[in-house]
């Protein structure tokens, strides 16, 4: 039992894009400190499977609410994806002795592809000009 509950796959696990703007995000037309997009397309499971076209959206805004979370004239958002390890070969990971997930290159390539492919969606749905506005993100 205890070695069950140990290796359940409880929740998703999920992809956090943190942007820095050059901009207040309401000039890029997001009004609402936190928004959800899903895809009335995919099935529940698709929404949190990790497919970049398919998964939910959370989109958070907090600069928006509070602007002293960002430099005056610029902005943040928060870009969440849930998504089960199973995703992509367990996102190209390998396993060290113990068992533990090691984030290799492979790894780092798939969340920056999944990163375009993540905002290339808000742009058409919310932010058409966003690309040209970010500074950088992690």
């Amino acid at each position: 039992m205890r070695r069950r509950i140990q290796e359940a796959d409880i929740y998703s696990s999920s992809l956090t894009i943190s942007i820095a703007l050059d901009c207040p995000p309401g000039q890029l037309g997001f009004s609402e400190e936190l928004i959800h997009i899903s895809s009335d397309t995919a099935s529940i499971e698709e929404h949190s499977g990790g497919d970049p076209l398919k998964s939910e959206i959370v989109v958070l805004t907090p600069s928006l609410r509070d602007q002293s979370l960002a430099p005056d004239g610029c902005g943040t958002l928060t870009i969440f994806m849930p998504a089960y390890m199973s995703f992509k070969d367990g996102w190209f990971t390998t396993k060290d002795e113990n068992g533990d997930y090691i984030r290799n290159e492979a790894y780092k390539r798939l969340k920056n592809e999944i990163a375009e492919v993540l905002i290339d969606r808000l742009s058409k749905i919310i932010a058409p000009d966003l690309r040209n506005h970010i500074l950088f993100m992690m």
